[in-house]
């Protein structure tokens, strides 16, 4: 072997590397499959040339090894031609039955032509081996005509295609494809027609290895602008490493399988020290591993549930959480997605809103109380009261917050209230108790048109509704009455009834409890009742 064996005999490791690297990678791919046919037509062609361009062999096996080549080089610019077509997305034309026969059928010919000694008529040995000379029929410039026609073609729809596409990924990779085929081309034409032209024969015919440059632009589009949507996992692969958020991928034991440079930051820890380690290193709450994998396996997905992110150095992150099973083939759990979103900032606006927020309710709050002096203090222990209630009840922190605010300022409807009736130490008149009626309509007046994100104006409204409906002001029965203003009613009686009131000494809390205890289901919501009842008896409750 020569050296010119040699190169032929590296290129053909080459073109077989990519092919056979590009149908491992993802062999259902028609990109894919059509790009490594062209690589396999190179890889064929320079094989074959490892032994004709070897003085060593004799006449008959450099015309046999010859004709072998002849199926590369005749089919490579159709498969060029092909791969354009999938790569510029022109799925109507290749789902028309004539395209592949005219695409395929031409190289056909012309491999049979080559096989039947018309196109090469005749060999001639040289240092470096051996060379064909070709007919002077019109079957040689037929060849020619069509090798170049097909790669002019495909490089039409590539230059036109980057042209139109408004993708910018899609416009530098065929803009690549295409320089790198125009180069070909020219050395081809080079070597292949000038030199042979000049008849210069110092070095053999060498268009395989001319296409280097060609396999060298597609693999280069491919490596760095991933032309080759390869496999799902390179998108997963893609995807893990770029998200904004922090990704854990778990295994089906719920241990770390990968992470992302997210997760990564957000923790502090380094991607070694985290495989294979617990999801518990994360959240350390009481059996969260399996609490996870019960509601994986069950097909549950976990969205956006708060949770403290532990970090190496120990500190506690907010995060949203969320999660879902991946599975596999055979439906069974492969693994689990979580997906963490640092909501640090998030949290600190809203601490400074609630304070805000507090700070203007203390400041209506405090309004009411220099109107109505007698009940200082009311408002903030009914909510005292009623936030205790709510939590006694299991109710989620959100609606627990509603009453909280809502029972802040229950009464700011007596604003619009004479003084001299709201602190009459007599007894009110028809005209005068229709008159303090109106509070809880005038309250919903003021605070309808403010967004709290809770129905604080309509449990303003309902705080003295009752269970019968003989309450105020719109006589609503059982369940029209939002819960929380039931709440906010049984803590607005018991304190009220337990305090000193303008026209009557303080009840206290055992008349009070008795009130409610006589009337619940009457008046009162029996679970909100049988659990003031609790909170005082059992509990030992006492207003602040």
């Amino acid at each position: 072997m020569n050296i010119f064996s040699f190169l032929h005999f590296f290129v053909f490791l080459f073109y077989s590397c990519l092919l056979i690297f590009l149908l491992w990678k993802d062999p259902k791919s028609l990109l894919n499959r059509a790009c490594a046919a062209f690589f396999a037509c190179l890889a064929l062609w320079s094989f074959a040339y490892i032994f004709v361009h070897n003085f060593n062999i004799s006449k008959d096996t450099a015309i046999l090894f010859d004709n072998i080549s002849s199926i590369g080089w005749a089919n490579f610019a159709s498969f060029f031609l092909w791969f354009s077509l999938i790569f510029t997305e022109k799925k109507k034309i290749l789902k028309t039955k004539i395209i592949y026969p005219l695409i395929f059928i031409l190289p056909l010919l012309f491999i049979y032509t080559q096989w039947a000694g018309l196109l090469t008529t005749n060999y001639i040995k040289r240092p470096w081996g051996w060379e064909a000379a070709w007919s002077s029929s019109i079957l040689w410039y037929s060849y020619f005509i069509y090798y170049l026609s097909f790669t002019a073609i495909g490089l039409y729809l590539i230059l036109n295609f980057r042209r139109k596409t408004k993708e910018p990924i899609k416009k530098k990779q065929a803009g690549i494809i295409f320089v790198a085929t125009l180069i070909t081309l020219l050395l081809g034409f080079f070597t292949e027609v000038i030199l042979s032209g000049l008849n210069i024969y110092t070095i053999p015919l060498m268009g395989d290895v001319n296409t280097l440059c060609w396999a060298f632009g597609i693999v280069f589009a491919m490596a760095k602008y991933k032309l080759m949507v390869i496999t799902p996992a390179a998108a997963a692969d893609n995807i893990v490493s770029t998200i904004a958020d922090s990704l854990i991928l778990l295994d089906r034991e719920g241990n770390i399988a990968t992470v992302n440079k997210a997760t990564l930051d957000l923790s502090g820890y380094g991607k070694d020290e985290l495989k294979g380690k617990s999801v518990e290193i994360f959240f350390r709450g009481k059996d969260f591993k399996s609490i996870l994998l019960d509601r994986a396996i069950k097909g549950k997905v976990i969205r956006n549930y708060e949770l403290n992110f532990k970090t190496k150095s120990k500190s506690n992150i907010p995060t949203l959480f969320s999660s879902s099973a991946m599975m596999d083939e055979a439906g069974g759990m492969a693994g689990i997605v979580c997906i963490v979103k640092d909501i640090t900032e998030r949290k600190q606006a809203e601490e400074k809103l609630k304070k805000t927020m507090d700070a203007t309710l203390g400041t209506m709050s405090k309004i009411i109380e220099v109107k109505d002096p007698y009940t200082s203090g009311h408002q903030q222990r009914v909510c005292q009261l009623a936030v205790t209630l709510a939590r006694e009840l299991g109710l989620p922190e959100d609606k627990i917050e509603g009453i909280r605010i809502a029972s802040l300022i229950h009464d700011i409807g007596k604003i619009g209230l004479p003084a001299e009736i709201l602190s009459k130490p007599t007894k009110l008149t028809d005209i005068e108790f229709s008159l303090i009626k109106s509070h809880s309509q005038i309250g919903y007046d003021v605070l309808k048109s403010i967004d709290f994100s809770y129905p604080i104006a309509q449990i303003v409204l309902q705080h003295h509704e009752r269970l019968n409906g003989s309450g105020y002001p719109n006589h609503l029965k059982g369940d029209k009455i939002l819960l929380e203003a039931k709440i906010i009613e049984v803590a607005d009686v018991v304190e009220a009834m337990s305090s000193f009131r303008p026209y009557r000494p303080a009840l206290g809390i055992d008349k009070a409890l008795e009130e409610i205890s006589q009337n619940k289901d009457i008046l009162y919501d029996p679970e909100v009742v049988d659990a003031c009842l609790k909170l005082f008896k059992e509990k030992g409750f006492k207003f602040e």
